[in-house]
């Protein structure tokens, strides 16, 4: 019945949202190449998948404005919007990329093609377990080069802080709060602007991971959505310091 079927997408939907926001917690690169790998290895749909990968970056911003009123709050006041917007569009575009994929998976069902997908399927498709260990490897990585930037001088610090995005952002941000607060009023500063860049490197990267993880039809439906969330919220970041001034 429709009643019955509206419950089934319902409760697949919140499985999702809620796997791939905890995931995301752990690390949303890791969540993104093992949604990529289900769909490479033919256990989900390319949409569905690509809107988990999405609904993990929601956890990616959350964490920056976290991760900032842990190490230098006066951060907060020039991060709370870009942070609002950038996890507002990422959760809309998710949840409409899974709720199409699940709301076409159903309808096939119904006209005989495989069965449609429900909540403990939903639950299946990636493992926290696996996002962990590469969650691992990738922070590995990341205290390496930034152990290198430190020894090589501060010039050398925002381009380690940089190529740390391409592996872990939220080490990467630390490495930057910590090294003083935003400007009170003008311009962006050195540090503004390598938050920005660490962004925007680390959204590159997710796609080139989404790529190689999941394939075309993956990334045709990641990527683009990775873009329209995040380049509001580094426009933001940006336009924030010459607003307060």
């Amino acid at each position: 019945s429709l009643a019955h079927l509206s419950q089934r997408l319902l409760a697949a939907r919140e499985a999702i949202a809620l796997s791939s926001l905890a995931a995301g917690f752990v690390s949303s690169t890791a969540t993104i190449a093992s949604s990529g790998l289900a769909v490479r290895e033919g256990r989900a749909g390319a949409r569905l998948m690509a809107g988990a990968g999405l609904l993990s970056c929601v956890a990616t911003l959350l964490q920056m404005a976290v991760i900032a009123a842990a190490l230098q709050p006066a951060w907060l006041a020039w991060l709370w919007l870009p942070t609002l917007v950038g996890a507002t569009l990422a959760l809309g575009l998710g949840l409409w990329l899974v709720q199409g994929a699940l709301a076409g998976a159903n309808a096939g069902a119904n006209a005989g093609a495989p069965a449609p997908v429900d909540g403990a399927q939903a639950q299946r498709m990636f493992s926290l377990r696996n996002a962990a260990v590469v969650a691992g490897v990738l922070t590995l990585v990341q205290v390496g080069v930034h152990g290198l930037g430190r020894w090589l001088g501060p010039v050398a610090e925002s381009a380690g802080t940089l190529l740390a995005a391409l592996f872990d952002l939220h080490a990467a941000l630390a490495a930057i709060f910590v090294q003083g607060t935003p400007p009170a009023s003008g311009a962006p500063d050195r540090l503004v602007w390598t938050l920005a860049l660490a962004l925007l490197v680390h959204a590159a990267s997710k796609s080139a991971v989404a790529w190689a993880s999941g394939g075309r039809d993956y990334a045709r439906w990641l990527v683009p959505m990775l873009w329209l969330h995040t380049l509001p919220a580094v426009a933001l970041i940006l336009w924030t310091p010459v607003r307060a001034g």
